[in-house]
């Protein structure tokens, strides 16, 4: 019976050809420091944003004031959507994006019960608001995203 033997070489292309098309090396921490920056980006734009509204005192200008609150944050959320964060960073990713989406839907809760003239309403979105915003904030510093995102006018 005849041994083949194999050189050097030739078990290196067979280790090549057998690993082709395969995530060996995984992604790149430059892959999430890009992300973490334009996430960073994305926020800091919105609360430059933010920060040239005036918060209204009167309940019927609330509901103006937090319908353009939501749809600057519907502008940063198509931002963040594009990013594309390692598989391995999803599920950090997905609480502080996760957490991002609930403030603007408890924001537009609170327009809309404004709206409504409902004050009890608006003072209850905006005490959950308060502590979505926090635990966004803890995914945000999980992540190494080291801006605030929604930093509404006070």
């Amino acid at each position: 019976m005849r041994v083949l033997r194999l050189g050097p070489a030739c078990f290196a292309l067979a280790v090549v050809l057998a690993t082709a098309g395969c995530d060996v090396v995984g992604p790149s921490d430059k892959d999430k420091q890009d992300v973490v920056k334009q996430a960073a980006t994305a926020c800091n734009d919105l609360n430059d944003r933010l920060a040239k509204i005036v918060r209204p005192i009167e309940l019927a200008e609330t509901a103006i004031f937090y319908e353009q609150v939501a749809g600057y944050i519907d502008t940063t959320l198509e931002k963040l959507d594009a990013f594309d964060p390692p598989d391995a960073d999803l599920p950090d990713w997905n609480e502080f994006y996760g957490g991002v989406r609930q403030q603007r839907d408890l924001i537009r809760e609170a327009a809309d019960a404004a709206l409504d003239g409902r004050q009890k309403k608006v003072n209850e979105a905006e005490r959950e608001l308060g502590l979505i915003h926090a635990r966004t904030g803890l995914a945000a510093d999980k992540y190494g995203i080291e801006a605030e995102c929604i930093k509404l006018p006070t």
